[in-house]
């Protein structure tokens, strides 16, 4: 892409961003408004990701805990790890 489309973008996105956020900026004052908007439109043009929560928008093992957070094959590992101490207890019973 050349210089001039890339500027072309950024101005767009910027826009459209100032467009997307304008509901958010609902409870303030003029200028508050004014700066918020600037700065969240200048942020969208860099990223349309707008945050990093675990609505969704974010990766789901920063936002859970403990058995929820584990990928499959970790449960998988868990589980195969917890036999093998069962299967030694046992032994030792016997």
């Amino acid at each position: 892409m050349s210089r001039e489309e890339n500027r072309h973008n950024r101005k767009r996105m910027i826009t459209r961003g100032a467009i997307i956020y304008e509901n958010y900026a609902t409870n303030m004052s003029e200028e508050e408004k004014q700066c918020y908007l600037l700065r969240q439109s200048r942020r969208h043009a860099k990223t349309r990701k707008p945050c990093s929560c675990g609505m969704g928008c974010g990766n789901p093992r920063n936002h859970t805990w403990g058995r929820e957070s584990l990928t499959r094959v970790e449960k998988l590992a868990e589980l195969s790890e917890r036999e093998q101490l069962e299967e030694m207890i046992n032994k030792e019973a016997a």
